[in-house]
């Protein structure tokens, strides 16, 4: 279906399917009206089908080929010289069927327009009808919500008299069983009192003699304590003293030992000394020479260094002078936009300051329109009111 529609679009005369896949069950729904189907299976392997739409006023003829292997279809087109003649006419015959088509979507567009007018008519006669009927409901409603609430303000004041009435004689009773009461609760306390203090009295006497009885048992077992840890202390000393009388004894070994070793260290670093000597003065003599060099040495690099701070300084005058003209432009390009974001804030005050005023004057008249409103509501409804009470 949707080849069929592109091919009737573009008025093809000759379509080319290849790599197509269809049995001979598919030729039902192949089939295209003004056109004539060519087809050849493939051979040996699924999708090498190959298909031939060709318009019916070309005079076409497949023609055979022996080799069967190649998938391939050869067809031959007769009368190629009146092919002129040909397409004139059917391009007449699309021409007719073109116009026909136009003149009948536009009687259609014209009819459903007609149905469309109708129907809108028909629609505002309804609308009316049912406005008429809706006000007609809404003013008898009114008048029956009028005479209810009347009847009902009536029924009210009754019903709060009699309720006034049988409160003041609920709150007598309440406030008689209120005072029995707490006649009761008060001897009720008296009595539960007098109960509660015997009780203390004899509580506390209890805590006492426990408390004695505690104290003892403690006091005794203190004794017993002191007199362990008395004769322990006496033993430890004992043995203190022992172990440092044999300390005494070590310490006096190990320092003559001390001392020989000292006297044996320093005949040693007497001699290291003199050889040090000698050796600080081979040292010194070298260091003097090194000197003489390097003075030579220092004397040429400070000659360098003064000449390259020369050519610094003056690239870092160069440097200098340009950036103070970069940091001028962007100094009068800062200046140049405060000035232009100031005059916008400024503009958009004044803007904003403008739909203020307006937003204050158009609620001013919203105000005025709707007070006006109310008042000729108002009036409506107190002529409405007293007409009901003439009718009345």
């Amino acid at each position: 279906m949707k080849l069929e529609a592109i091919v009737l679009q573009a008025n093809y005369d000759l379509v080319t399917i290849t790599e197509t896949s269809w049995d001979h069950s598919h030729d039902w729904s192949a089939a295209m009206d003004g056109y004539k189907l060519f087809k050849r299976d493939g051979q040996q392997r699924r999708g090498g089908d190959v298909a031939v739409y060709i318009t019916e006023c070309f005079n076409a003829v497949e023609l055979g080929v022996r080799n069967n292997k190649i998938e391939s279809l050869w067809i031959r087109i007769r009368g190629l010289a009146n092919k002129v003649d040909i397409l004139k006419k059917r391009r007449k015959r699309k021409e007719k069927k073109r116009k026909k088509r136009k003149e009948k979507k536009r009687k259609e567009k014209k009819r459903k327009e007609k149905k469309r007018k109708k129907k809108k008519r028909k629609e505002k006669k309804e609308k009316k009808r049912k406005e008429k009927k809706r006000k007609e409901k809404k003013r008898k409603k009114k008048r029956k919500e009028r005479k209810e609430k009347k009847r009902i303000r009536k029924e009210k004041k009754k019903r709060k008299e009699k309720k006034r009435k049988e409160k003041k004689r609920k709150e007598k009773k309440r406030k008689e069983k209120k005072r029995k009461r707490k006649e009761k609760k008060r001897k009720e306390k008296k009595r539960k009192e007098k109960k509660r203090k015997e009780k203390k009295r004899k509580k506390r006497k209890e805590k006492k003699e426990k408390k004695r009885k505690r104290k003892e048992k403690k006091r005794k077992e203190k004794k017993r304590k002191e007199k362990k840890r008395k004769e322990k202390k006496r033993k430890e000393k004992k043995s203190k003293e022992k172990k440092r009388e044999e300390k005494r004894r070590e310490e006096k070994r190990r320092e003559e030992k001390r001392r020989e070793e000292k006297r044996r260290e320093e005949k040693r670093r007497e001699e290291k000394r003199r050889e040090e000597k000698r050796r600080e003065e081979k040292r010194r003599e070298e260091k003097r020479k090194e000197k003489k060099k390097e003075k030579r040495k220092e004397k040429k690099r400070k000659e360098k260094k003064r000449k390259e701070k020369k050519r610094k300084e003056k690239k870092r005058k160069e440097k200098k002078r340009k950036e103070k003209k970069r940091k001028e432009k962007k100094r009068k390009e800062k200046k140049r936009k405060e000035k232009k974001r100031k005059e916008k804030k400024r503009k958009e005050k004044k803007r904003k300051e403008k739909k203020r005023k307006e937003k204050k004057r158009k609620e001013k008249k919203r105000k005025e329109k709707r007070k006006e409103k109310k008042r000729k509501e108002k009036k409506k409804e107190k002529k409405r009111r007293n007409n009901s009470i003439r009718g009345d």
